[in-house]
């Protein structure tokens, strides 16, 4: 893919490289998509647009990206946080949150993207096969609005 179309200003205090994504695989015991690798190194820290789309007859909400290492809520912190919370599968990997604090999580056993309302997190709701399947329904969210990063 390598476009992100919902990328509205990259933050270049926010900038990581592949030794600290290596880290956080080998602290967390798993490894990132190849698309999540490329945004993370290419858009880390970054504002998006706000971002609605539609599956199962449900409306979604993506406000933010969780970031790497920097940020108020960095996906390290999260998964820290989350470590004591049997309710979240521990191959759950923080990677979106909508406007109402709910989030989106890539379950790096079977690739697939998943939303967890915080009022029902033992009852997940697929949203996706993979995580280009996600990046895909954001970015025709928003086609249009900004130049391509």
């Amino acid at each position: 893919m390598g476009k992100y179309l919902f990328v509205e200003r990259d933050d270049p205090n926010f900038k990581i490289d592949d030794e600290y994504i290596k880290e956080v695989e080998a602290r967390y015991s798993f490894s990132f998509p190849d698309i999540l690798r490329d945004y993370y190194l290419r858009h880390n820290g970054c504002d998006m647009y706000e971002t609605r789309f539609e599956k199962c007859g449900v409306e979604f909400c993506v406000i933010f990206l969780y970031d790497l290492r920097y940020g108020k809520m960095p996906i390290e912190k999260v998964m820290e946080y989350n470590k004591d919370n049997d309710s979240i599968p521990t191959t759950f990997i923080p990677l979106a949150q909508d406007e109402d604090n709910d989030d989106f999580y890539w379950d790096s056993l079977s690739g697939k993207v998943y939303f967890l309302s915080l009022s029902n997190v033992e009852h997940p709701k697929e949203i996706c096969g993979s995580v280009e399947e996600f990046f895909q329904l954001i970015n025709d969210s928003v086609k249009g609005k900004g130049e391509i990063l």
